[in-house]
């Protein structure tokens, strides 16, 4: 993973980048609230042996779950496990079991494994909001979401969940 020191390094495009818990939207809430109530259980953080997606399913439409996956240039890479019926209805796009290149510009993904390095080097719930400008045709789609760092026994970085509103 790069080193990523401060906001500055992250950033998406057309997107506000917070550390935060604080979030408006039913889904982002939702998913930020039951993460915390997995993380009082579990001092270094959930596994997600200890996710259930269907413990929240409302938010389970309005979800992404990105494996982690190590690449042989001591790269990592990042595959949709999981992307929800209402993400699809929203983007425009499935992409579950794709890698971020194969839906997102290259310039997005140099953006995105900024952001998703930041997230794991800070060990915090990431809120993004703004404008999804990451997919064509969708720049004025509003949206509001968390992203949460999920981390493997050993503290590796193993997948990361997300929620998203749109239309704040």
């Amino acid at each position: 993973m790069n080193t990523v020191s401060s906001f500055n390094d992250a950033f998406l495009d057309g997107c506000s980048v917070d550390v935060s818990d604080d979030y408006t939207g039913p889904a982002s809430r939702a998913l930020t609230d039951y993460w915390l109530s997995l993380a009082a259980a579990a001092p270094t953080g959930p596994r997600w042996t200890d996710v259930d997606l269907m413990a929240i399913p409302n938010v389970a439409p309005l979800t992404i779950v990105k494996d982690v996956v190590a690449e042989k240039d001591n790269r990592v890479n990042y595959v949709n496990r999981y992307w929800g019926t209402g993400i699809t209805a929203s983007f425009g796009i499935d992409a579950t079991g794709k890698e971020i290149a194969e839906y997102y510009s290259p310039r997005f993904v140099g953006q995105l494994r900024l952001l998703y390095d930041f997230l794991f080097t800070g060990r915090k719930l990431v809120r993004l909001s703004g404008r999804a400008k990451m997919f064509e045709n969708h720049d004025s789609l509003l949206f509001e979401s968390v992203q949460i760092p999920i981390y493997t026994a050993a503290g590796k970085p193993a997948h990361i969940l997300m929620a998203y509103d749109f239309s704040l």
